[in-house]
């Protein structure tokens, strides 16, 4: 996104910069007002799509979720998660695809399969907890509050997880999720969480992604999370040390 934004802010400083020799042929004032209805007009989009590619209508609806977190309901409890559940999420993430059925049936132990109706809260932000949750079907939507205003920060669909970051590093949540379509969700205790990111073809993908949100934190709230990256890196990349026999 950082990167698609500065091509553009870069193309477009060239491209006025080349611009500029249009005063040779057109009055200075002219051209001035034109700068500045393009420059309103910009302004006057951004109004009317608050999403990239989500539609106002659904943008609102995510918005009054997140408002709204305070009285939403609590996710249920559930049954104890199945092999076959852990394979539909696996059909839908290539990395555990990789696992074994007995690398996967060890994982079982503690995840636990649970059924998340439209505007259920999973997490909330602040609140400390040991799991992570990976969408089996359904959306949710992730944000948090910053400086009075909702602030979305993640689409999250079926084959996302979320969590892992408190569940990993035992820092309180850093921000709310509520099911925005509802769907089914597998709740990971961070012992089993530990157990996957063991495995290397996994290990990678819970790097990539807890290093993603972690900048995303460190952009809204710099000071908290300053000295978080490398605590959590580690932690990520420390295997648990095995006992001796």
């Amino acid at each position: 996104m950082f990167s698609t934004l500065f091509v553009v802010r870069d193309v477009l400083l060239l491209i006025g910069m080349a611009a500029a020799g249009l005063a040779d042929l057109f009055d200075v004032r002219l051209l001035v007002l034109a700068a500045a209805i393009i420059t309103a007009g910009g302004g006057l989009l951004a109004l009317v799509l608050p999403g990239l590619g989500q539609p106002a209508a659904e943008w609102r609806r995510a918005i009054r979720l997140l408002r709204g977190v305070a009285e939403a309901p609590e996710l249920g409890v559930g049954r104890a998660a199945l092999l076959a559940d852990l394979d539909r999420f696996a059909s839908r993430l290539p990395a555990f695809s990789a696992l074994s059925t007995q690398e996967r049936q060890s994982l079982l132990k503690d995840m636990r399969y649970i059924e998340a109706p439209s505007g259920t809260a999973v997490v909330r932000y602040g609140e400390v907890s040991d799991a992570a949750y990976f969408i089996l079907e359904g959306r949710a939507v992730a944000g948090r509050v910053e400086d009075g205003q909702e602030q979305v920060l993640e689409v999250l669909n079926a084959g996302d997880f979320f969590g892992e970051i408190a569940a990993l590093t035992g820092v309180p949540r850093t921000a709310n999720v509520v099911i925005e379509e509802p769907g089914t969700l597998l709740r990971v205790p961070a012992a089993t969480l530990r157990q996957m990111v063991a495995k290397p073809e996994l290990n990678r993908l819970f790097l990539s992604k807890m290093t993603e949100r972690m900048v995303r934190m460190n952009m809204l709230d710099l000071p908290r999370f300053a000295g978080l990256d490398q605590q959590s890196l580690r932690e990520l990349r420390t295997p648990d040390p095995q006992p001796v026999p």
